[in-house]
């Protein structure tokens, strides 16, 4: 854990209502030394939550920082039925190794 605070605007693609949406950000493992951070926010209704991701890459000596974004839906009573350890991994792995920043 690095960090939780309220960000003032709104998330595209999600069911949001309110002016603000709260950022939850983490360090990244070890593994995955080109990422500055991890940022996770969620946006629910009454049926199901939006849980958006934000890997946010380090800049390079020849490159600069990048951002790469992932959004899905989650049925309130659903959250409890997937491993989301091993679901952040291959995610983080697949995005990673694709842009080369592992």
């Amino acid at each position: 854990f690095k960090n939780a605070d309220m960000e003032r605007g709104h998330i595209r693609g999600t069911r949001q209502k309110l002016p603000f949406y709260q950022e939850i950000e983490f360090y990244p493992p070890q593994q995955y030394h080109g990422l500055n951070q991890v940022e996770l926010s969620f946006v629910a209704d009454e049926r199901e939550m939006d849980v958006v991701l934000e890997m946010d890459k380090k800049p390079g000596l020849f490159s600069e920082g990048s951002d790469s974004f992932r959004s899905f839906r989650v049925g309130l009573h659903d959250y409890q039925g997937t491993d989301w350890a091993a679901y952040l991994n291959q995610w983080l792995s697949e995005v990673g190794s694709k842009r080369s920043w592992f």
